[in-house]
């Protein structure tokens, strides 16, 4: 028995998120106006589907139906306005797949000043503001926040004392900074901004300047400020709100999960013509490996302190391809 869990975490954690309707506009999937952002849990409509014999329903069976003539080799996969139409449909029932969230490891933003008794145990002889540098980064129960307040610097020569103190811990009582970017003369020994990001497919993990990594999935926000824009923590509401998952993206990630769906069928069915090959099938294997090792199993109690292991992701990519391996398993 347990008590006092954090609850409203845990749950919006186990849950995925996804608007009443969405629309493609400028090459991204994002809401439609006046569309309403809702949570489910992601496990309900495949086990509805499995137990009422409709898994032609399912989640990831949609999905990979939804893709199945697309082609990698063709710009745009061959995506017709027909089938942009089909795919914000499908979204508006399931939500995104969440490619970014999905692929991130770790955001760093760049510092912006915060009371420094929101930060330290005991504020400093000046009080005021001081830099706050914020860092997500993908933890045991979902994505978690970490802040720093101090920049790292070796230690200053001797000489260098009585300015460093001041130096390394910049502060400013001015409270119209608050929540302002720290400008670059006084964090400049601070890191730059960057995300720790992983490829979809293949187990390589590199770090990435901010505009890159997460620009496009940010097309409201103008290309000089990707760097320094204040990225909401990822899968909360509030970045829901301003992320949008471009087609392209969107489609990589489904007919990868296609593939592995199509050589799984060719590997298990008894009448197939066509084995596939040692190789294709070892690509398989590492590629829904990929796709469904971001998901994993916690121990959570409910409101009543009983104790229940629930599955939780960071992507309903990784949902669905945890879905391919339970048809698969069963």
């Amino acid at each position: 028995m347990v008590d006092k869990l954090p609850i409203d975490h845990q749950d919006s954690a186990a849950r995925w998120w996804r608007y009443s309707k969405y629309t493609v506009d400028n090459g991204c999937l994002r809401p439609a106006p006046r569309a309403k952002l809702v949570s489910y849990r992601p496990w309900d409509p495949y086990l509805k589907a499995k137990q009422a014999g409709r898994e032609g329903r399912s989640p990831h069976v949609s999905l990979v139906k939804l893709v199945l003539d697309l082609t990698p080799h063709e710009p745009g996969y061959g995506a017709t306005p027909e089938l942009h139409e089909a795919i914000a449909k499908w979204c508006g029932q399931f939500g995104l797949l969440g490619v970014l969230p999905h692929r991130a490891l770790m955001i760093s933003l760049w510092p912006r000043w915060q009371y420094e008794e929101d930060y330290t145990y005991s504020a400093g002889e000046d009080g005021g503001l001081i830099p706050v540098m914020r860092t997500y980064f993908r933890a045991s129960e979902g994505w978690a926040r970490s802040e720093r307040t101090r920049q790292p610097s070796a230690a200053p020569p001797v000489e260098m004392l009585p300015g460093y103190w001041k130096q390394r811990h910049p502060r400013t009582r001015d409270p119209a900074q608050r929540n302002q970017l720290v400008s670059y003369d006084v964090a400049s020994n601070w890191p730059e901004p960057y995300a720790v990001v992983q490829e979809l497919t293949q187990p390589v993990v590199s770090s990435e300047p901010l505009a890159s990594a997460l620009g496009r999935f940010f097309p409201d926000v103008a290309l000089a400020d990707s760097e320094s824009f204040p990225y909401p923590r990822p899968c909360s509401p509030e970045f829901w709100r301003v992320y949008a998952e471009p087609v392209a993206d969107f489609l990589e990630a489904a007919v990868a999960l296609r593939q592995c769906v199509e050589t799984l069928d060719l590997l298990t069915r008894p009448d197939a013509g066509n084995r596939p090959s040692a190789a294709r099938v070892s690509r398989t294997l590492q590629t829904l490996n990929l796709l469904a090792g971001s998901v994993r199993s916690v121990l959570w109690g409910d409101r009543r302190g009983r104790l229940a292991i629930h599955p939780i992701a960071p992507s309903l990519l990784g949902w669905l391809a945890l879905m391919v391996m339970q048809d698969l398993d069963s």
